[in-house]
């Protein structure tokens, strides 16, 4: 699971928050129950979660996601956030959620990606394919290597590319505006390193 918000700067064009919260792999560790070639008995294997449901999203969201978003929050934004679910997998009057939403001074709602979508999750709009083409340059012979090969990708894509994306996902909005909803429209292009050279995005 991975959480980010748009980068943010300063008055003076500082970048003081980077986006990324974290991103957290559905794994669990498991002692090896007999000897192969590749481990003895009894070492601890790295497994994936065969089945992600409601309550796996929850415990995720509430252990892992809440508190890296509490840690790298700014101080001076306000802690009124809006958390865009992917799917309905828990809903807002969740008892377990509530306790963890209103805590600390923040104030967590959340809402869910408009059904058939996709171009409106900024994840799946473009960071995900980002940090996969930088995962992929790195080689993984084992089921370890590769969530950390994950993690190191996440960690070395820049606040530039994230900001990017955020702004087509903006642009895509308005087209949707446009078409009324219906997602009946060609993704636009802004030319962002053009206007970036002479100082016009936005």
């Amino acid at each position: 699971m991975a959480a980010v918000s748009r980068p943010m700067y300063d008055g003076n064009g500082t970048l003081v928050f980077d986006g990324k919260i974290g991103i957290f792999p559905f794994t669990f560790q498991e002692r090896a129950k007999r000897n192969s070639k590749n481990r003895v008995e009894g070492t601890f294997e790295t497994k994936s979660i065969p089945s992600i449901t409601k309550q796996v999203v929850k415990e995720m969201l509430i252990s892992k996601i809440f508190p890296a978003t509490k840690s790298k929050w700014p101080a001076s934004v306000s802690k009124n956030i809006s958390i865009q679910q992917d799917n309905a997998h828990i809903k807002c009057t969740d008892h377990d959620f509530l306790n963890g939403a209103t805590i600390d001074g923040f104030s967590i709602s959340l809402s869910q990606q408009p059904p058939n979508s996709p171009d409106l999750n900024v994840l799946d709009f473009g960071f995900f394919r980002s940090i996969q083409s930088l995962q992929q340059r790195k080689r993984a012979k084992k089921f370890d290597q590769l969530v950390l090969n994950v993690v190191q990708a996440w960690d070395e894509e820049p606040a530039i590319c994230l900001y990017d994306v955020w702004l087509s996902l903006q642009a895509v909005m308005l087209e949707v505006l446009k078409n009324k909803g219906h997602n009946y429209f060609k993704l636009p292009h802004l030319g962002k390193k053009a206007q970036r050279a002479v100082g016009t995005l936005p």
